[in-house]
């Protein structure tokens, strides 16, 4: 189960932008982000079926991020095409977390919504959706434990 904290943040919190963008945006990041072992399904997934119903399953890319053991694992400027924000993947802290960024797509952006994520542990964009959106909401980074 996750567990959400927040902390202290310096930027202005926009709650409309998460809620405008935000679903895309995680969505977007959790199939094509680095350092994400979440990004595609299992092998032999598509044979599976729900034995309630016979439908085969759906898989949604989630998030497990590691730390890159070179370089600083950044993931930045991607956005879906016409989207005036970006989920940056600005690096990873010294105790273990992804550090996302909901950021303006301008030349001068900002940050709306900050969230860490802790390495090595499975979310789904759920998760990382809730987090951006409390950190709108407070101005304050989420950390998802």
């Amino acid at each position: 189960m996750a567990v959400f904290s927040l902390k202290i943040g310096a930027f202005h919190g926009d709650t409309s932008a998460v809620a405008n963008h935000g679903e895309a945006l995680v969505d977007y990041a959790a199939r094509n982000g680095s350092n994400n072992s979440s990004t595609a399904a299992p092998a032999n997934f598509s044979s599976k079926t729900n034995p309630q119903t016979g439908a085969p399953y759906t898989f949604t890319a989630g998030f497990c991020m590691s730390k890159p053991t070179a370089g600083d694992g950044k993931w930045e400027g991607h956005y879906p095409r016409g989207s005036p924000y970006r989920l940056d993947l600005q690096g990873y802290t010294d105790d273990g977390y992804a550090n996302w960024q909901l950021q303006t797509n301008s030349k001068n952006s900002k940050t709306v919504a900050a969230a860490l994520m802790r390495c090595g542990a499975h979310f789904s964009q759920r998760h990382l959706l809730h987090a951006l959106k409390e950190s709108a909401r407070t101005s304050q980074i989420c950390i998802i434990d």
